[in-house]
């Protein structure tokens, strides 16, 4: 059987469109996990940054990306330990024992 020849049309592509891979879609915000603090300390810091609010500023202060302290905010990240030392500095908190 023969095939057909396409009818030309003014901008008819004759080739099909190449394949694109496509990224894995992002969790909505209902799936993403949500994790819970173990310890006083970070609970303290999680209320210390949800309470100072603006991450930009903080983030800059600190030497944290604004992105990692919206996370955690958001309760989605936990926080590394050099990191946590370097937000509690910037937030005036001291650790006592």
């Amino acid at each position: 059987m023969a095939r057909k020849k396409p009818h030309a049309t003014s901008g008819q592509v004759s080739q099909p469109a190449p394949r694109v891979r496509r990224a894995k879609p992002k969790p909505s915000k209902a799936q993403k996990k949500v994790i819970q603090f173990d310890t006083q300390l970070e609970q303290l810091l999680h209320e210390a940054v949800v309470r100072y609010g603006n991450h930009y500023e903080l983030g800059a202060q600190a030497g944290v990306s604004a992105d990692v302290l919206s996370r955690f905010a958001r309760k989605e990240r936990n926080l590394r330990l050099d990191t946590a030392g370097r937000l509690a500095h910037a937030l005036g908190l001291v650790l006592t024992s």
